[in-house]
């Protein structure tokens, strides 16, 4: 029911108590962003109660430490060319640095 649109993947800097990576300025940690999109509009359409569910059973336990969900309006091009217009959730998640961060992504993705 739930489908995820896109995915990407950017480095970024944060402040951290640990040892500053060599790109990062002096007090901030090299870490990595996460972000899925995630269309409402799959038939039928996903409801607030459909998303919060998602999030607790398949988001939350492998990311416990803390993500941001963001409410978005989205567009794309169906293949008969259409641009379709849906409601959609934009999700930021920053990686921990585990070795499993991407089996975690592919997870929810499958999911």
């Amino acid at each position: 029911m739930h489908k995820a649109l896109s995915m990407g993947v950017v480095s970024i800097c944060f402040v951290s108590g640990a040892s500053a990576a060599a790109s990062c300025p002096a007090g901030l940690k090299s870490m990595t962003q996460a972000e899925l999109f995630f269309g409402r509009a799959a038939v039928p359409a996903v409801t607030n109660n459909d998303w919060r569910q998602f999030l607790t059973r398949e988001i939350t336990p492998r990311f416990p430490d803390g993500l941001t969900v963001e409410d978005g309006a989205g567009q794309w091009r169906n293949a008969n060319g259409a641009v379709i217009r849906e409601a959609s959730k934009h999700l930021i998640i920053v990686l921990p640095g585990a070795p499993d961060d991407g089996t975690k992504l592919s997870a929810i993705l499958k999911a």
